[in-house]
Protein backbone atom coordinates (compact mmCIF):
# COMPACT_ATOMS: atom_id res chain seq x y z
CA UNK A 1 0.00 0.00 0.00
CA UNK A 2 1.23 3.44 -0.72
CA UNK A 3 1.17 6.50 1.52
CA UNK A 4 -2.17 7.76 0.20
CA UNK A 5 -4.01 4.47 0.85
CA UNK A 6 -2.79 4.25 4.44
CA UNK A 7 -3.79 7.82 5.26
CA UNK A 8 -7.28 7.33 3.78
CA UNK A 9 -7.76 4.23 5.95
CA UNK A 10 -6.68 6.18 9.03
CA UNK A 11 -9.14 8.94 8.13
CA UNK A 12 -11.93 6.36 7.80
CA UNK A 13 -11.32 5.08 11.32
CA UNK A 14 -11.36 8.68 12.57
CA UNK A 15 -14.74 9.21 10.91
CA UNK A 16 -16.12 6.01 12.50
CA UNK A 17 -14.93 7.15 15.92
CA UNK A 18 -16.64 10.53 15.45
CA UNK A 19 -20.06 8.92 14.93
CA UNK A 20 -19.60 6.46 17.78
CA UNK A 21 -17.54 3.52 16.60
CA UNK A 22 -18.92 0.57 14.67
CA UNK A 23 -22.62 1.07 15.46
CA UNK A 24 -22.63 4.86 15.51
CA UNK A 25 -24.65 5.11 12.32
CA UNK A 26 -27.38 2.95 13.82
CA UNK A 27 -27.52 5.13 16.93
CA UNK A 28 -27.77 8.22 14.75
CA UNK A 29 -30.62 6.71 12.75
CA UNK A 30 -32.47 5.68 15.92
CA UNK A 31 -32.10 9.20 17.28
CA UNK A 32 -33.52 10.69 14.08
CA UNK A 33 -36.44 8.23 14.00
CA UNK A 34 -37.36 8.82 17.65
CA UNK A 35 -37.02 12.58 17.13
CA UNK A 36 -39.47 12.48 14.20
CA UNK A 37 -41.92 10.35 16.18
CA UNK A 38 -41.54 12.77 19.09
CA UNK A 39 -42.33 15.69 16.83
CA UNK A 40 -45.50 13.93 15.66
CA UNK A 41 -46.51 13.10 19.24
CA UNK A 42 -45.89 16.70 20.31
CA UNK A 43 -47.95 18.22 17.49
CA UNK A 44 -50.81 15.75 18.09
CA UNK A 45 -50.82 16.46 21.82
CA UNK A 46 -50.72 20.22 21.28
CA UNK A 47 -53.66 20.19 18.87
CA UNK A 48 -55.85 18.06 21.10
CA UNK A 49 -56.31 19.45 24.59
CA UNK A 50 -57.38 16.10 26.01
CA UNK A 51 -54.21 14.37 24.75
CA UNK A 52 -51.54 16.35 26.64
CA UNK A 53 -49.69 13.13 27.60
CA UNK A 54 -48.73 12.80 23.92
CA UNK A 55 -47.18 16.27 24.11
CA UNK A 56 -45.05 15.35 27.12
CA UNK A 57 -43.99 12.04 25.59
CA UNK A 58 -43.09 13.90 22.38
CA UNK A 59 -40.83 16.27 24.28
CA UNK A 60 -39.16 13.28 25.92
CA UNK A 61 -38.74 11.47 22.60
CA UNK A 62 -37.11 14.51 21.03
CA UNK A 63 -34.81 15.16 23.98
CA UNK A 64 -33.59 11.83 25.34
CA UNK A 65 -31.27 10.89 22.43
CA UNK A 66 -29.01 13.79 23.44
CA UNK A 67 -28.15 12.16 26.77
CA UNK A 68 -28.26 8.41 25.95
CA UNK A 69 -25.21 6.92 24.27
CA UNK A 70 -25.97 3.21 23.67
CA UNK A 71 -28.25 1.61 21.11
CA UNK A 72 -29.99 -0.72 23.55
CA UNK A 73 -30.77 2.09 26.00
CA UNK A 74 -32.05 4.21 23.11
CA UNK A 75 -34.38 1.44 21.98
CA UNK A 76 -35.68 0.69 25.48
CA UNK A 77 -36.24 4.32 26.50
CA UNK A 78 -37.77 5.16 23.12
CA UNK A 79 -40.19 2.22 23.32
CA UNK A 80 -41.21 3.16 26.86
CA UNK A 81 -41.82 6.80 25.90
CA UNK A 82 -43.79 5.77 22.81
CA UNK A 83 -46.08 3.51 24.86
CA UNK A 84 -46.48 5.89 27.79
CA UNK A 85 -49.45 7.90 26.42
CA UNK A 86 -51.39 4.70 25.78
CA UNK A 87 -50.76 3.30 29.28
CA UNK A 88 -51.14 6.47 31.36
CA UNK A 89 -54.49 7.93 30.51
CA UNK A 90 -55.69 11.02 32.40
CA UNK A 91 -58.40 10.55 35.00
CA UNK A 92 -61.83 11.40 33.70
CA UNK A 93 -63.80 13.66 36.05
Amino acid sequence: MNEMDISSLENMSDIQNMVGGEGGGNLLMLSIVFGIIGMLYFSYGKKRDDKEMFMYAGIGLMGFPYVVDTQMATLVIGAILMGLPFVMKPDEE
